[in-house]
């Protein structure tokens, strides 16, 4: 991971505050690499993962997606997609459908600022 990838996190953290974290899934390309070495996404994310990724995956309750790069298989696709889809679901009850807004935002930069 390079270190402009590392500053992600603490940007969207600086820009949409704390409580984003709520609202991400990482998702992950290079799916047909992965089966190519003949390695799950599990297996891979088990394996020796900077730190900084540990903490991401950690943060975000662990909702992470893995697509193929370079598929042509239309049913693959589709079930990838609709793997994201229920992730997305899933962060939306979790969030009890409370979308992430510029309110909460702003009521969250408010809180911050009078602490």
């Amino acid at each position: 991971m390079s270190q402009e990838e590392e500053m992600v996190l603490s940007t969207l953290q600086v820009l949409f505050g704390s409580k984003i974290v709520d609202y991400l899934i990482i998702v992950f390309t290079g799916g047909d690499v992965l089966e190519e070495d003949g390695m799950t996404l599990q297996e891979y994310l088990g394996g020796n993962l900077p730190d900084f990724l540990k903490r991401v995956l950690i943060l975000c309750g662990q909702r992470v997606i893995l697509f193929d790069n370079k598929t042509k298989d239309e049913e693959k696709k589709r079930k990838q997609v609709h793997e994201l889809l229920k992730l997305i679901d899933q962060v939306r009850e979790q969030n009890h459908n409370i979308p992430y807004t510029d309110e909460m935002y702003y009521k969250m930069k408010e809180e911050n600022d009078r602490h």
